[in-house]
């Protein structure tokens, strides 16, 4: 590998590190809205539905009731999607994923924002189902992570970037969309679906395509000829996709005897997160 090569993949991998972070944090500043209202719109349905026959206590209930199950099917939705968009990214590259998710991500925080005005359950309840790739850019963020980072001691620089995006949005997104709140809870949706709009268009328009610059790298700890192309134009990978890697029960099996310690987190993570949202 020649110098001018070496100081084109630098700069390359060096773009692909902010643009990621910048989507990164448009897409969880998007979330917010969702993470601070759904549990208020869901009750304002349900108490729309059946106000007239619960009292406020059984109509809490009755939400956390309806809450409960509709986290439990958008987490089974996204763990049997799970494996077709890690074999999709693999095949297709980073960014179509991406496109998925922010399809899905849209189609909820709009399907939610209706419900204020129509307080439907089944308005809330389908967005919540079609919003099941709420959590996937994380994944594919630190895909583009071990794509773009030649050694292992480049990728913690880099995991500390897409996770300072992350936290910055958990930040200012519910900070700010609060405040928008005080006005009405559907201006917190608009500016939602503005940053989620802005998070497709650094994806398409500034992200290039990870799997087209690491060429020969990612094999090995030593770089060689790096080919680079932003267009995306071609599918990275002509293998075909095998079915067995789109079980989400094989991908479940390596977690739990490979990872116990992180499933561990993950899983207090989860549940002190579910408490926080039960104040409704």
């Amino acid at each position: 590998m020649d110098v001018q090569d070496d100081v084109a993949y630098a700069k390359i991998a060096k773009k692909i590190k902010f643009v990621s972070m910048g989507a990164i944090f448009l897409f969880f500043v998007g979330e917010s809205a969702k993470l601070l209202y759904y549990p208020t719109v869901l009750k304002a349905c349900v108490a729309a539905r059946w106000g007239s026959e619960y009292t406020d206590d059984q109509i809490t209930a009755l939400t956390s009731y309806y809450k409960g199950g509709l986290d439990m099917a958008n987490s089974l939705l996204g763990f049997l999607a799970g494996p077709i968009i890690g074999a999709l990214s693999d095949k297709f590259g980073r960014r179509l994923p991406l496109m998925l998710c922010f399809v899905s991500s849209f189609i909820e925080t709009l399907l939610v924002a209706v419900s204020i005005f129509y307080q439907e359950v089944w308005i809330v309840a389908l967005g919540r189902a079609l919003g099941f790739l709420n959590n996937t850019p994380i994944t594919i963020m630190v895909a583009i992570c071990s794509d773009v980072c030649l050694t292992s001691a480049s990728r913690a620089p880099m995991l500390g970037i897409i996770m300072v995006g992350v936290a910055a949005a958990i930040i200012v997104g519910p900070a700010s969309l609060g405040v928008l709140g005080l006005w009405g809870i559907q201006w917190s949706f608009l500016v939602a679906l503005v940053a989620t709009v802005w998070f497709l268009l650094l994806v398409v328009g500034f992200l290039p395509e990870p799997l087209n610059i690491k060429g020969n790298y990612g094999q090995s700890e030593s770089p060689s000829s790096p080919s680079i192309n932003h267009g995306a134009s071609q599918p990275p990978s002509n293998n075909k996709v095998s079915f067995c890697d789109l079980n989400p029960l094989r991908s479940a099996r390596i977690l739990f005897s490979q990872h116990l310690p992180f499933l561990g987190f993950l899983a207090a993570f989860q549940f002190f997160g579910s408490f926080a949202e039960q104040d409704i």
